[in-house]
């Protein structure tokens, strides 16, 4: 009988702890990026709210980039591809980290930040 037939059950036991593992953090991951991602554009949003009322003053301060466009059109599309690209480099390059935990770091703070970014926006003058 050859030798790789019979597998060890503590090696089996090992391999399905490592799988169950792994698993998790793919959910978490998942999970966290879903919240980064809910954060930052919680944060445009309410920017856009605010544009409304403060058409040109806001953006000039936040986003100088944004700031000179004077289309209110354009620059709502604008600042919406260059929000989803944000978020999307953001979970590539936690996505690539070979250390979770920098990753785990990079999403959580990223979702503080448009959490914040968004209670700013609609308290503006506080």
């Amino acid at each position: 009988m050859p030798r790789n037939v019979l597998v060890p059950p503590e090696r089996d036991a090992g391999s399905q702890a490592v799988l169950q593992r792994e698993l998790a953090w793919r959910i978490a991951f998942v999970i966290l990026g879903i919240a980064f991602a809910g954060g930052q554009l919680l944060d445009y949003a309410t920017a856009q709210g605010l544009s409304s009322t403060e058409p040109r003053g806001y953006f000039a301060e936040g986003n100088p980039l944004l700031a000179q466009i004077s289309d209110s059109v354009t620059r709502e599309y604008v600042g919406f591809a260059l929000k989803v690209a944000l978020v999307i480099f953001v979970v590539a390059v936690a996505r690539l980290q070979r250390r979770r935990a920098i990753g785990t770091g990079l999403l959580l703070l990223g979702t503080m930040a448009g959490l914040f970014g968004a209670w700013s926006n609609l308290n503006p003058w506080r």
